[in-house]
């Protein structure tokens, strides 16, 4: 038997009483994020505005709750603007 336990305190306690003990992990991964995220719908202007000026406002990637460093972003319309 193993005790596991995030909580420091009991640990020690069951390790002074003999038992052996291991910290309990969550943080373990079972996927890797691939770095990239998939917008469909996306606004047709928006997508214009970064082939013609090479970005965007940070206004108006508001879709986005947080930003990972070196995210990149597929975003899709289904239109082309010519």
């Amino acid at each position: 038997m193993i005790f596991i336990s995030k909580d420091t305190s009991m640990r020690l306690e069951a390790n002074s009483l003999g038992l052996p003990v291991e910290d309990y992990t969550t943080n373990e991964v079972d996927e890797f994020y691939s770095g990239k995220k998939l917008t469909e719908d996306f606004d047709s202007s928006k997508i214009y505005a970064i082939n013609k000026h090479g970005g965007l406002n940070k206004s108006d990637v508001s879709f986005v709750k947080y930003l990972i460093p070196n995210e990149n972003f597929v975003l899709r319309n289904g239109q082309i603007l010519f």
